[in-house]
């Protein structure tokens, strides 16, 4: 694993001790493929850092993404349940990329995590982080 950048070093200290600091250890073990924690609990947390209180962005839920040719539906909503058993408090959107156009009508098939999570509404959000076992953080802008 590469040296982190100075960016990628202030991102972890807003981020490590925040609930998105808490839950990432529990996603990791998930053991779900190429996954990446995005979306406004990540955008939300570093805004709210950098503007205190005033701030009024709150996590509304993690959005972790994933992306597993032979994955299923049931694999999002096992590792959904798993998450919300650890954080009752916490709501978890669980979606594998691959598999997303089949039961999302009229959206098109992706090849990589990065090609669904770029594809958000808010490509601001399209900030990655997760950490491995060893509780490694990396960080990716998921966008091709």
């Amino acid at each position: 694993m590469s040296s982190p950048t100075p960016c990628e070093d202030s991102l972890k200290l807003i981020l490590e001790n925040s609930p998105v600091g808490r839950v990432l250890p529990a996603i990791a073990q998930a053991d779900l493929p190429n996954w990446w924690l995005a979306g406004g609990a990540v955008r939300n947390t570093v805004w709210r850092s950098l503007f205190g209180e005033a701030c009024e962005l709150v996590i509304n839920d993690f959005d972790v993404a994933f992306f597993d040719l032979q994955g299923d539906r049931q694999q999002e909503l096992d590792a959904k349940q798993r998450l919300t058993d650890q954080f009752p408090n916490y709501k978890f959107d669980v979606k594998n990329q691959s598999s997303f156009a089949r039961w999302r009508a009229g959206r098109k098939p992706y090849s990589s995590v990065e090609e669904g999570v770029g594809d958000w509404l808010h490509t601001a959000t399209a900030i990655g982080v997760r950490v491995n076992l060893l509780g490694e953080w990396q960080f990716s802008r998921l966008m091709d």
